[in-house]
């Protein structure tokens, strides 16, 4: 991947930035609607495990556009920036029904976010277009299966679809925001292995404009 930065704290306390609180939930509120029995989604399985490897966003100027499409933010381009390379393990189904998961809390540049990506960290190598992760998932009755996914949530990572509303950082705001990681569109798969099939949809769930700043979706 080319062009990609870690910006060092020092370094944007000096340009004049503000503080993002950045959590996590599994909300699947106006998703795809597929069967309801337990052994077809992952929607009542009794654990779902993945492990975030790095936090990245990407930050573009005051000028830039207020809504953007979430595939149009390039992955070469500029003004990506690595938060967090600390890896991060979580069970989806512990942060479901309004409960959340902190990722942690970053200082960045002011600017507008237009893109956040989480990279998951694979177990086994990747081959192709997609990977499996083994015992990720633990059904009701105690049964292991593996997760299959696509290897670009690995590398270059899950990133917001659709259209993106920007996040303004305003200089010294304390500003947080909620990502929905939905899962009921999954699937689980036939064959002698149990194993699940999901493409994650990431979405920001809600923006709380920072205090200090008056930062907002614009």
């Amino acid at each position: 991947m080319k062009r990609l930065f870690l910006i060092a704290p020092l370094l944007l306390t000096a340009c004049g930035g503000g503080q993002l609180g950045l959590s996590i939930t599994s909300d699947d509120l106006g998703a795809s609607v597929l069967a309801l029995d337990e052994h077809t989604d992952l929607t009542t399985v009794r654990s779902l495990k993945l492990t975030v490897d790095e936090v990245w966003v990407h930050l573009a100027d005051g000028d830039a556009p207020a809504v953007v499409q979430g595939a149009d933010v390039e992955e070469g381009s500029e003004g990506w920036l690595r938060l967090t390379e600390v890896d991060q393990s979580l069970d989806l189904m512990t942060v479901r029904n309004g409960a959340t998961l902190s990722l942690g809390d970053f200082s960045l540049p002011a600017g507008k976010v237009t893109q956040i990506r989480l990279k998951l960290k694979p177990d086994v190598a990747l081959t192709g277009g997609r990977a499996y992760l083994p015992g990720a998932v633990v059904e009701q009755d105690g049964s292991v299966c593996d997760l299959n996914l696509s290897a670009s949530a690995f590398d270059p990572g899950l990133k917001l679809s659709g259209s993106v509303e920007a996040m303004r950082i305003e200089s010294g705001g304390h500003h947080r925001a909620l990502i929905n990681l939905n899962i009921k569109d999954s699937a689980k798969l036939d064959g002698a292995t149990c194993a699940y099939k999901l493409d994650p949809v990431l979405k920001v769930k809600h923006f709380e404009p920072g205090t200090g700043g008056g930062g907002g979706l614009l």
